[in-house]
């Protein structure tokens, strides 16, 4: 019998949270738009585990929320009914999310690999790049012409031409 695509999934987040408990470290792709143009779709993350009171403003976090895993920006710190919890909110989202709880907070991002570079740090929220995000986030025209464009752009790098290789 085969197992459905959403279990399947579920069951990869769970044996990820597994590895990052048991070894501290976690490599994972970056599939979602919120944190455009700070993380691209196939940018290689390398999660850090934590504890939310060691995580500064502007850290890029990952948490596990409704069965599903969340990489955003820490923007505050917040006390909520005693406990110390994080305010996130995506590069190029309009709205932050509600807060994140200790119990659904994993780790902070480290390290990212682009484009067979490794960038050893997170880059910075600037004014202009949250703008950029707010309008890749807002018009999804716009996100597409520029991820098949960084698609087209990253597979000359390597010399392969976007033609022979069809749709990715």
């Amino acid at each position: 019998m085969a197992v459905s695509e959403p279990i399947r999934e579920q069951h990869k987040r769970d044996l990820a949270v597994e590895v990052l408990r048991a070894s501290g470290r976690l490599r994972l792709a970056a599939r979602g738009y919120s944190m455009l143009p700070t993380l691209w779709p196939g940018d290689v993350l390398t999660i850090q585990a934590t504890t939310p009171d060691r995580v500064a403003l502007a850290d890029v976090v990952l948490c596990s929320r409704q069965g599903d895993f969340s990489i955003h920006r820490v923007l505050r710190h917040a006390d909520v009914n005693g406990q110390l919890c994080l305010v996130t909110r995506g590069d190029s989202m309009s709205q932050e999310d509600s807060p994140v709880a200790p119990g659904e907070f994993l780790g902070k991002v480290i390290a990212i690999e682009r484009d067979g570079r490794s960038l050893s740090h997170v880059p910075a929220c600037t004014p202009f790049a949250r703008a950029i995000g707010l309008a890749l986030g807002s018009w999804g025209r716009l996100r597409s012409i520029v991820l098949r464009w960084r698609r087209r752009h990253a597979l000359r790098e390597f010399g392969m031409s976007p033609d022979s290789i069809g749709s990715l």
